[in-house]
């Protein structure tokens, strides 16, 4: 299982074309490859349930290819904090009083047919 350190506000896994496995643990698709994500207090773990034929990177066990994929998909390059202030400035009505209601929210990278 692979792991990654937590960021401030950053819950990964309350996204909506994710499944809930149990009170913890979330199962979803993101490229063709069945993941298996789980928050711990301090880090996030994963792990590859299975892949397409096309994601052979992630059948021979490549950590580092499924790293960087989840990077992607969950754009964790992208700084919550500064997307949140930007958000917060342009409409802080609404967006102000969202964002501390729904920490960790992000944009996610999806395929098109992830969002029908």
């Amino acid at each position: 299982d692979g792991q990654r350190p937590a960021k401030e506000n950053d819950d990964v896994t309350k996204v909506s074309a994710w499944g809930v496995h149990d009170a913890q643990e979330w199962i979803g698709v993101v490229n063709g490859t069945v993941l298996s994500i789980r928050e711990a207090p301090d880090t996030t773990l994963y792990r590859v349930l299975a892949s397409s034929p096309a994601s052979s990177s992630f059948e021979n066990d490549d950590e580092g290819a499924v790293k960087d994929m989840l990077f992607d998909y969950f754009q964790l390059g992208t700084s919550l904090a500064s997307l949140y202030e930007q958000w917060s400035r342009e409409d802080s009505k609404r967006l102000a009083r969202i964002a501390k209601v729904v920490p960790g929210c992000r944009i996610l990278r999806q395929d098109p047919v992830e969002c029908l």
